[in-house]
């Protein structure tokens, strides 16, 4: 096996310089292509994120409207009229 990899390393040496250096720029490009999509995702995560806090925002100020109304004056404390 040692043999099997040195001579796979003797010829990685030996490849051209063309070849090593478009390995090089592939590798950049994923890089940067992984990095976009972090951005992405990321991205999408906050505004997901901030649908979901303006949903429940919406939902608390309905319920405050609704607590304001006439016939539910005493549920706001959490207290109930007709016990």
């Amino acid at each position: 096996m040692a043999r099997a990899r040195g001579a796979c390393a003797a010829a990685a040496e030996s490849a051209p310089v063309h070849l090593v250096l478009l390995t090089q720029a592939v590798s950049a490009l994923q890089a940067k292509q992984t990095e976009r999509m972090e951005e992405r995702q990321s991205k999408r995560r906050e505004h997901l994120q901030q649908g979901a806090d303006e949903e429940v925002a919406k939902k608390i100020e309905r319920r405050e409207n609704k607590l304001l109304r006439p016939g539910f004056e005493g549920r706001k404390g959490g207290e109930f009229l007709n016990k």
